[in-house]
């Protein structure tokens, strides 16, 4: 209960609701919070969104959903029961919270409770209603405040030592240590902390009566009904307990310790703690082996987006180019070449018989425009690496990541290579360890 309370003001805190903040209840003696279901939840969902006044688009993202529909049910899991006993919960922690975030929708349902469970019933002219009730309202915020500063009768260190342990029921409490002291807080806490909010339970148990009221049982007594009701209920849990048990077995998926590391409270007060930054890609700087592949002229698919995944979203520093700031596109930066072995136009990987043809490195600058082919644009926005004819571009991705935590770059040797034959869908090319050591007379289309 407390959790859900403090939830909903961390809510409130990070702008989840709109200027005027509510905030939901805590009581270490009530009873888990059972929503009430809705008649007509389609209506509803009708009326969430004609509330929302933002413009379908961008805006329209998981965020402002969830916001929309916080707004539209906030007021039914906020009733003035549980802004009163969220006040008046004793338990240190709570106070600190509810005093740091004042909300005057708080003190507002205060008065409506006040005039609904403590004003005499036999009070019928007016004037003197209004009396009583300024009288009451009066009271009852001069002793809440001495309760929220614990001075006063307040001040014995002794029962909030009680308040702060995690069994303390926030009813008797206050049964001990208020109702002889005050002449309103005290019986209004009692009250209101004692307040079962949900009410699932009953309303089972009498569905199972209704069951047992119609057919040829129709005529039982409301005895026997009540208890065969109570029977059924009964077995509901024994099968429920059991369901449980049985989806368990699988093993704990979590304890406590594991939350210990969000630095999360009893109450879900505190901050997460900031996880230690760690690179988020291992990048190896060299041509590795499975890199020198020669293919057809159809390519590979495969390859490409394993060179693309390696290689994809890089930036680096181009001492070519007086340090310009280069990057590689994420999704595709592989372009299929043509492999050459004549005088005036030869590349590092000389073509085979069947296949000739390689991957190349696309890079680009400030001004590339993704959405077009490289060739369409003009030749200062990109350029094609071979890579294992420039082997400076790894020294410049290294350049570039000195010292950043986004990319972790290892040197020949300080890692493994990655095993690109050990997977069940090969490369379709061939490997350099496969290629001839001299190349034929014509270069490989097929």
């Amino acid at each position: 209960m407390i959790l859900t309370i403090v939830l909903v003001h961390l809510s409130e805190e990070s702008d989840v609701s709109d200027g005027d903040e509510e905030v939901e209840e805590d009581d270490g003696s009530m009873s888990s919070i059972e929503l009430e279901e809705d008649d007509d939840w389609e209506a509803d969902a009708e009326a969430a969104a004609k509330e929302s006044e933002e413009p379908l688009g961008r805006n329209d993202s998981l965020k402002s959903e969830c916001i929309k529909w916080w707004n539209h049910y906030r007021p039914r899991l906020l009733p003035d029961i549980v802004r009163v006993a969220y006040l008046l919960s004793p338990n240190p922690k709570i106070m600190e919270h509810a005093l740091a975030n004042k909300d005057a929708e708080d003190y507002n349902a205060a008065e409506r409770l006040l005039d609904k469970m403590m004003l005499p019933s036999n009070q019928t002219d007016d004037w003197n209603k209004m009396e009583a009730s300024a009288d009451l309202l009066d009271t009852f915020l001069s002793e809440l405040h001495d309760f929220q500063q614990k001075r006063g009768i307040f001040s014995n260190k002794k029962i909030w030592f009680i308040a702060a342990r995690s069994d303390c029921n926030a009813a008797q409490w206050h049964a001990k240590y208020t109702l002889p002291h005050t002449k309103v807080l005290g019986k209004f806490a009692c009250r209101v902390c004692s307040k079962s909010v949900g009410t699932g339970e009953a309303e089972r148990n009498w569905k199972q009566m209704k069951r047992q009221s119609k057919g040829h049982r129709g005529k039982l007594t409301q005895e026997k009904q009540k208890m065969q009701g109570t029977i059924a209920a009964s077995y509901c849990h024994e099968k429920g307990e059991a369901r449980r048990a049985l989806a368990q077995k699988a093993g704990e998926l979590w304890d406590d310790a594991d939350f210990d590391e969000c630095k999360f409270g009893e109450y879900c007060e505190g901050d997460i703690v900031p996880r230690p930054k760690t690179p988020i890609r291992k990048f190896r700087a060299w041509n590795e082996g499975w890199e020198r592949m020669q293919f057809k002229s159809s390519g590979c698919d495969l390859f490409a987006a394993k060179f693309s995944e390696k290689y994809g979203g890089l930036r680096f520093k181009d001492v070519d180019k007086d340090g310009r700031v280069g990057y590689t596109l994420k999704d595709n930066c592989a372009v299929l070449q043509k492999c050459y072995k004549g005088k005036g136009q030869r590349t590092e990987i000389l073509p085979q018989k069947g296949f000739g043809w390689y991957y190349a490195l696309l890079v680009c600058y400030d001004g590339y425009d993704a959405d077009q082919f490289y060739h369409q644009q003009s030749n200062e926005l990109w350029e094609l690496f071979e890579l294992p004819a420039f082997d400076d571009f790894y020294e410049m991705v290294a350049e570039y990541y000195a010292g950043k935590d986004e990319v972790q770059v290892f040197k020949e040797g300080e890692c493994d290579e990655y095993d690109a034959w050990n997977r069940e869908l090969p490369f379709n090319g061939l490997r350099e360890e496969e290629w001839a050591g001299s190349s034929d007379e014509e270069d490989g289309n097929a």
